[in-house]
């Protein structure tokens, strides 16, 4: 038996849980899950998806296949929330082509135990609830994630614009200060 140290192990877990989620879902607009490999000895921890075309919606930005984009995201979250699941990391580089339709992917942070109050996604794209913990969230923060996606896809910047996630937090609490929440 080999030993995985914690890092690696956590990093297992993590794969698993996006191997198990990928395992529940299967829509037009959700990146196809083809398997995950697993060689212990090493440890490498792969997953396999389909082969799409070499741009993400980042490289549509502002043109006219935005509006197909984002239907596309919003069938395919529709997908995910009906079954319980929350992306926790929708934004342009995650939503890759193929063919013209846009599949979501990369579901690394995606989860299936909600509510929840875990700190995870993007910091320019993550939702305030999830930066300030004030409350457990659901599903619905992605909703907050897409409409950062669809501006920044129709050529605007995203509201809290920083480089990580302690400017993220710094810039909401101090417009929490001036506009507290319910």
């Amino acid at each position: 038996e080999c030993l995985i140290p914690d890092r690696l192990s956590s990093l297992f877990r993590t794969f698993a849980a996006e191997n198990s989620i990928h395992r529940r879902i299967s829509h037009r607009n959700v990146c196809k899950f083809l398997g995950m490999t697993t060689l212990r000895e090493v440890p490498l921890y792969r997953i396999k998806y389909e082969l799409c075309d070499a741009t993400t919606a980042m490289d549509h930005r502002g043109t006219p296949p935005v509006p197909g984009i984002v239907r596309g995201v919003c069938a395919a979250l529709g997908h995910l929330h009906d079954r319980g699941i929350a992306h926790r990391d929708v934004k342009p580089r995650n939503i890759l082509m193929k063919d013209g339709v846009a599949k979501l992917s990369d579901f690394g942070l995606a989860t299936d135990s909600l509510p929840s109050t875990t700190l995870a996604g993007t910091p320019n794209y993550i939702a305030p609830e999830i930066v300030t913990r004030h409350q457990q969230y659901t599903h619905v923060v992605d909703l907050w994630s897409l409409g950062v996606t669809i501006q920044v896809l129709r050529g605007g910047e995203p509201p809290f614009k920083t480089g990580s996630i302690v400017e993220t937090y710094d810039k909401i609490r101090a417009l929490e200060a001036v506009h507290p929440p319910p």
